[in-house]
């Protein structure tokens, strides 16, 4: 009923959003980029999160 995601995916995913938010900071020069990239790097390390599964197609 229920999956587990993984810290070390979380943290991948999560770090791969904030390179891309900086990069757009860089660009921009938006500092709300900035605090994006450290909002999702702040939600990617709890050890493991259980997020429900999708429901199957009928």
């Amino acid at each position: 009923m229920f999956r587990t995601i993984d810290a070390d995916s979380r943290s991948a995913t999560a770090n791969e959003i904030a390179a891309r938010l900086r990069a757009q900071y860089v660009a921009s020069g938006d500092r709300a980029y900035l605090h994006a990239a450290a909002i999702a790097l702040g939600q990617a390390f709890p050890a493991a999160t259980a997020a429900p599964e999708p429901a199957p197609a009928s």
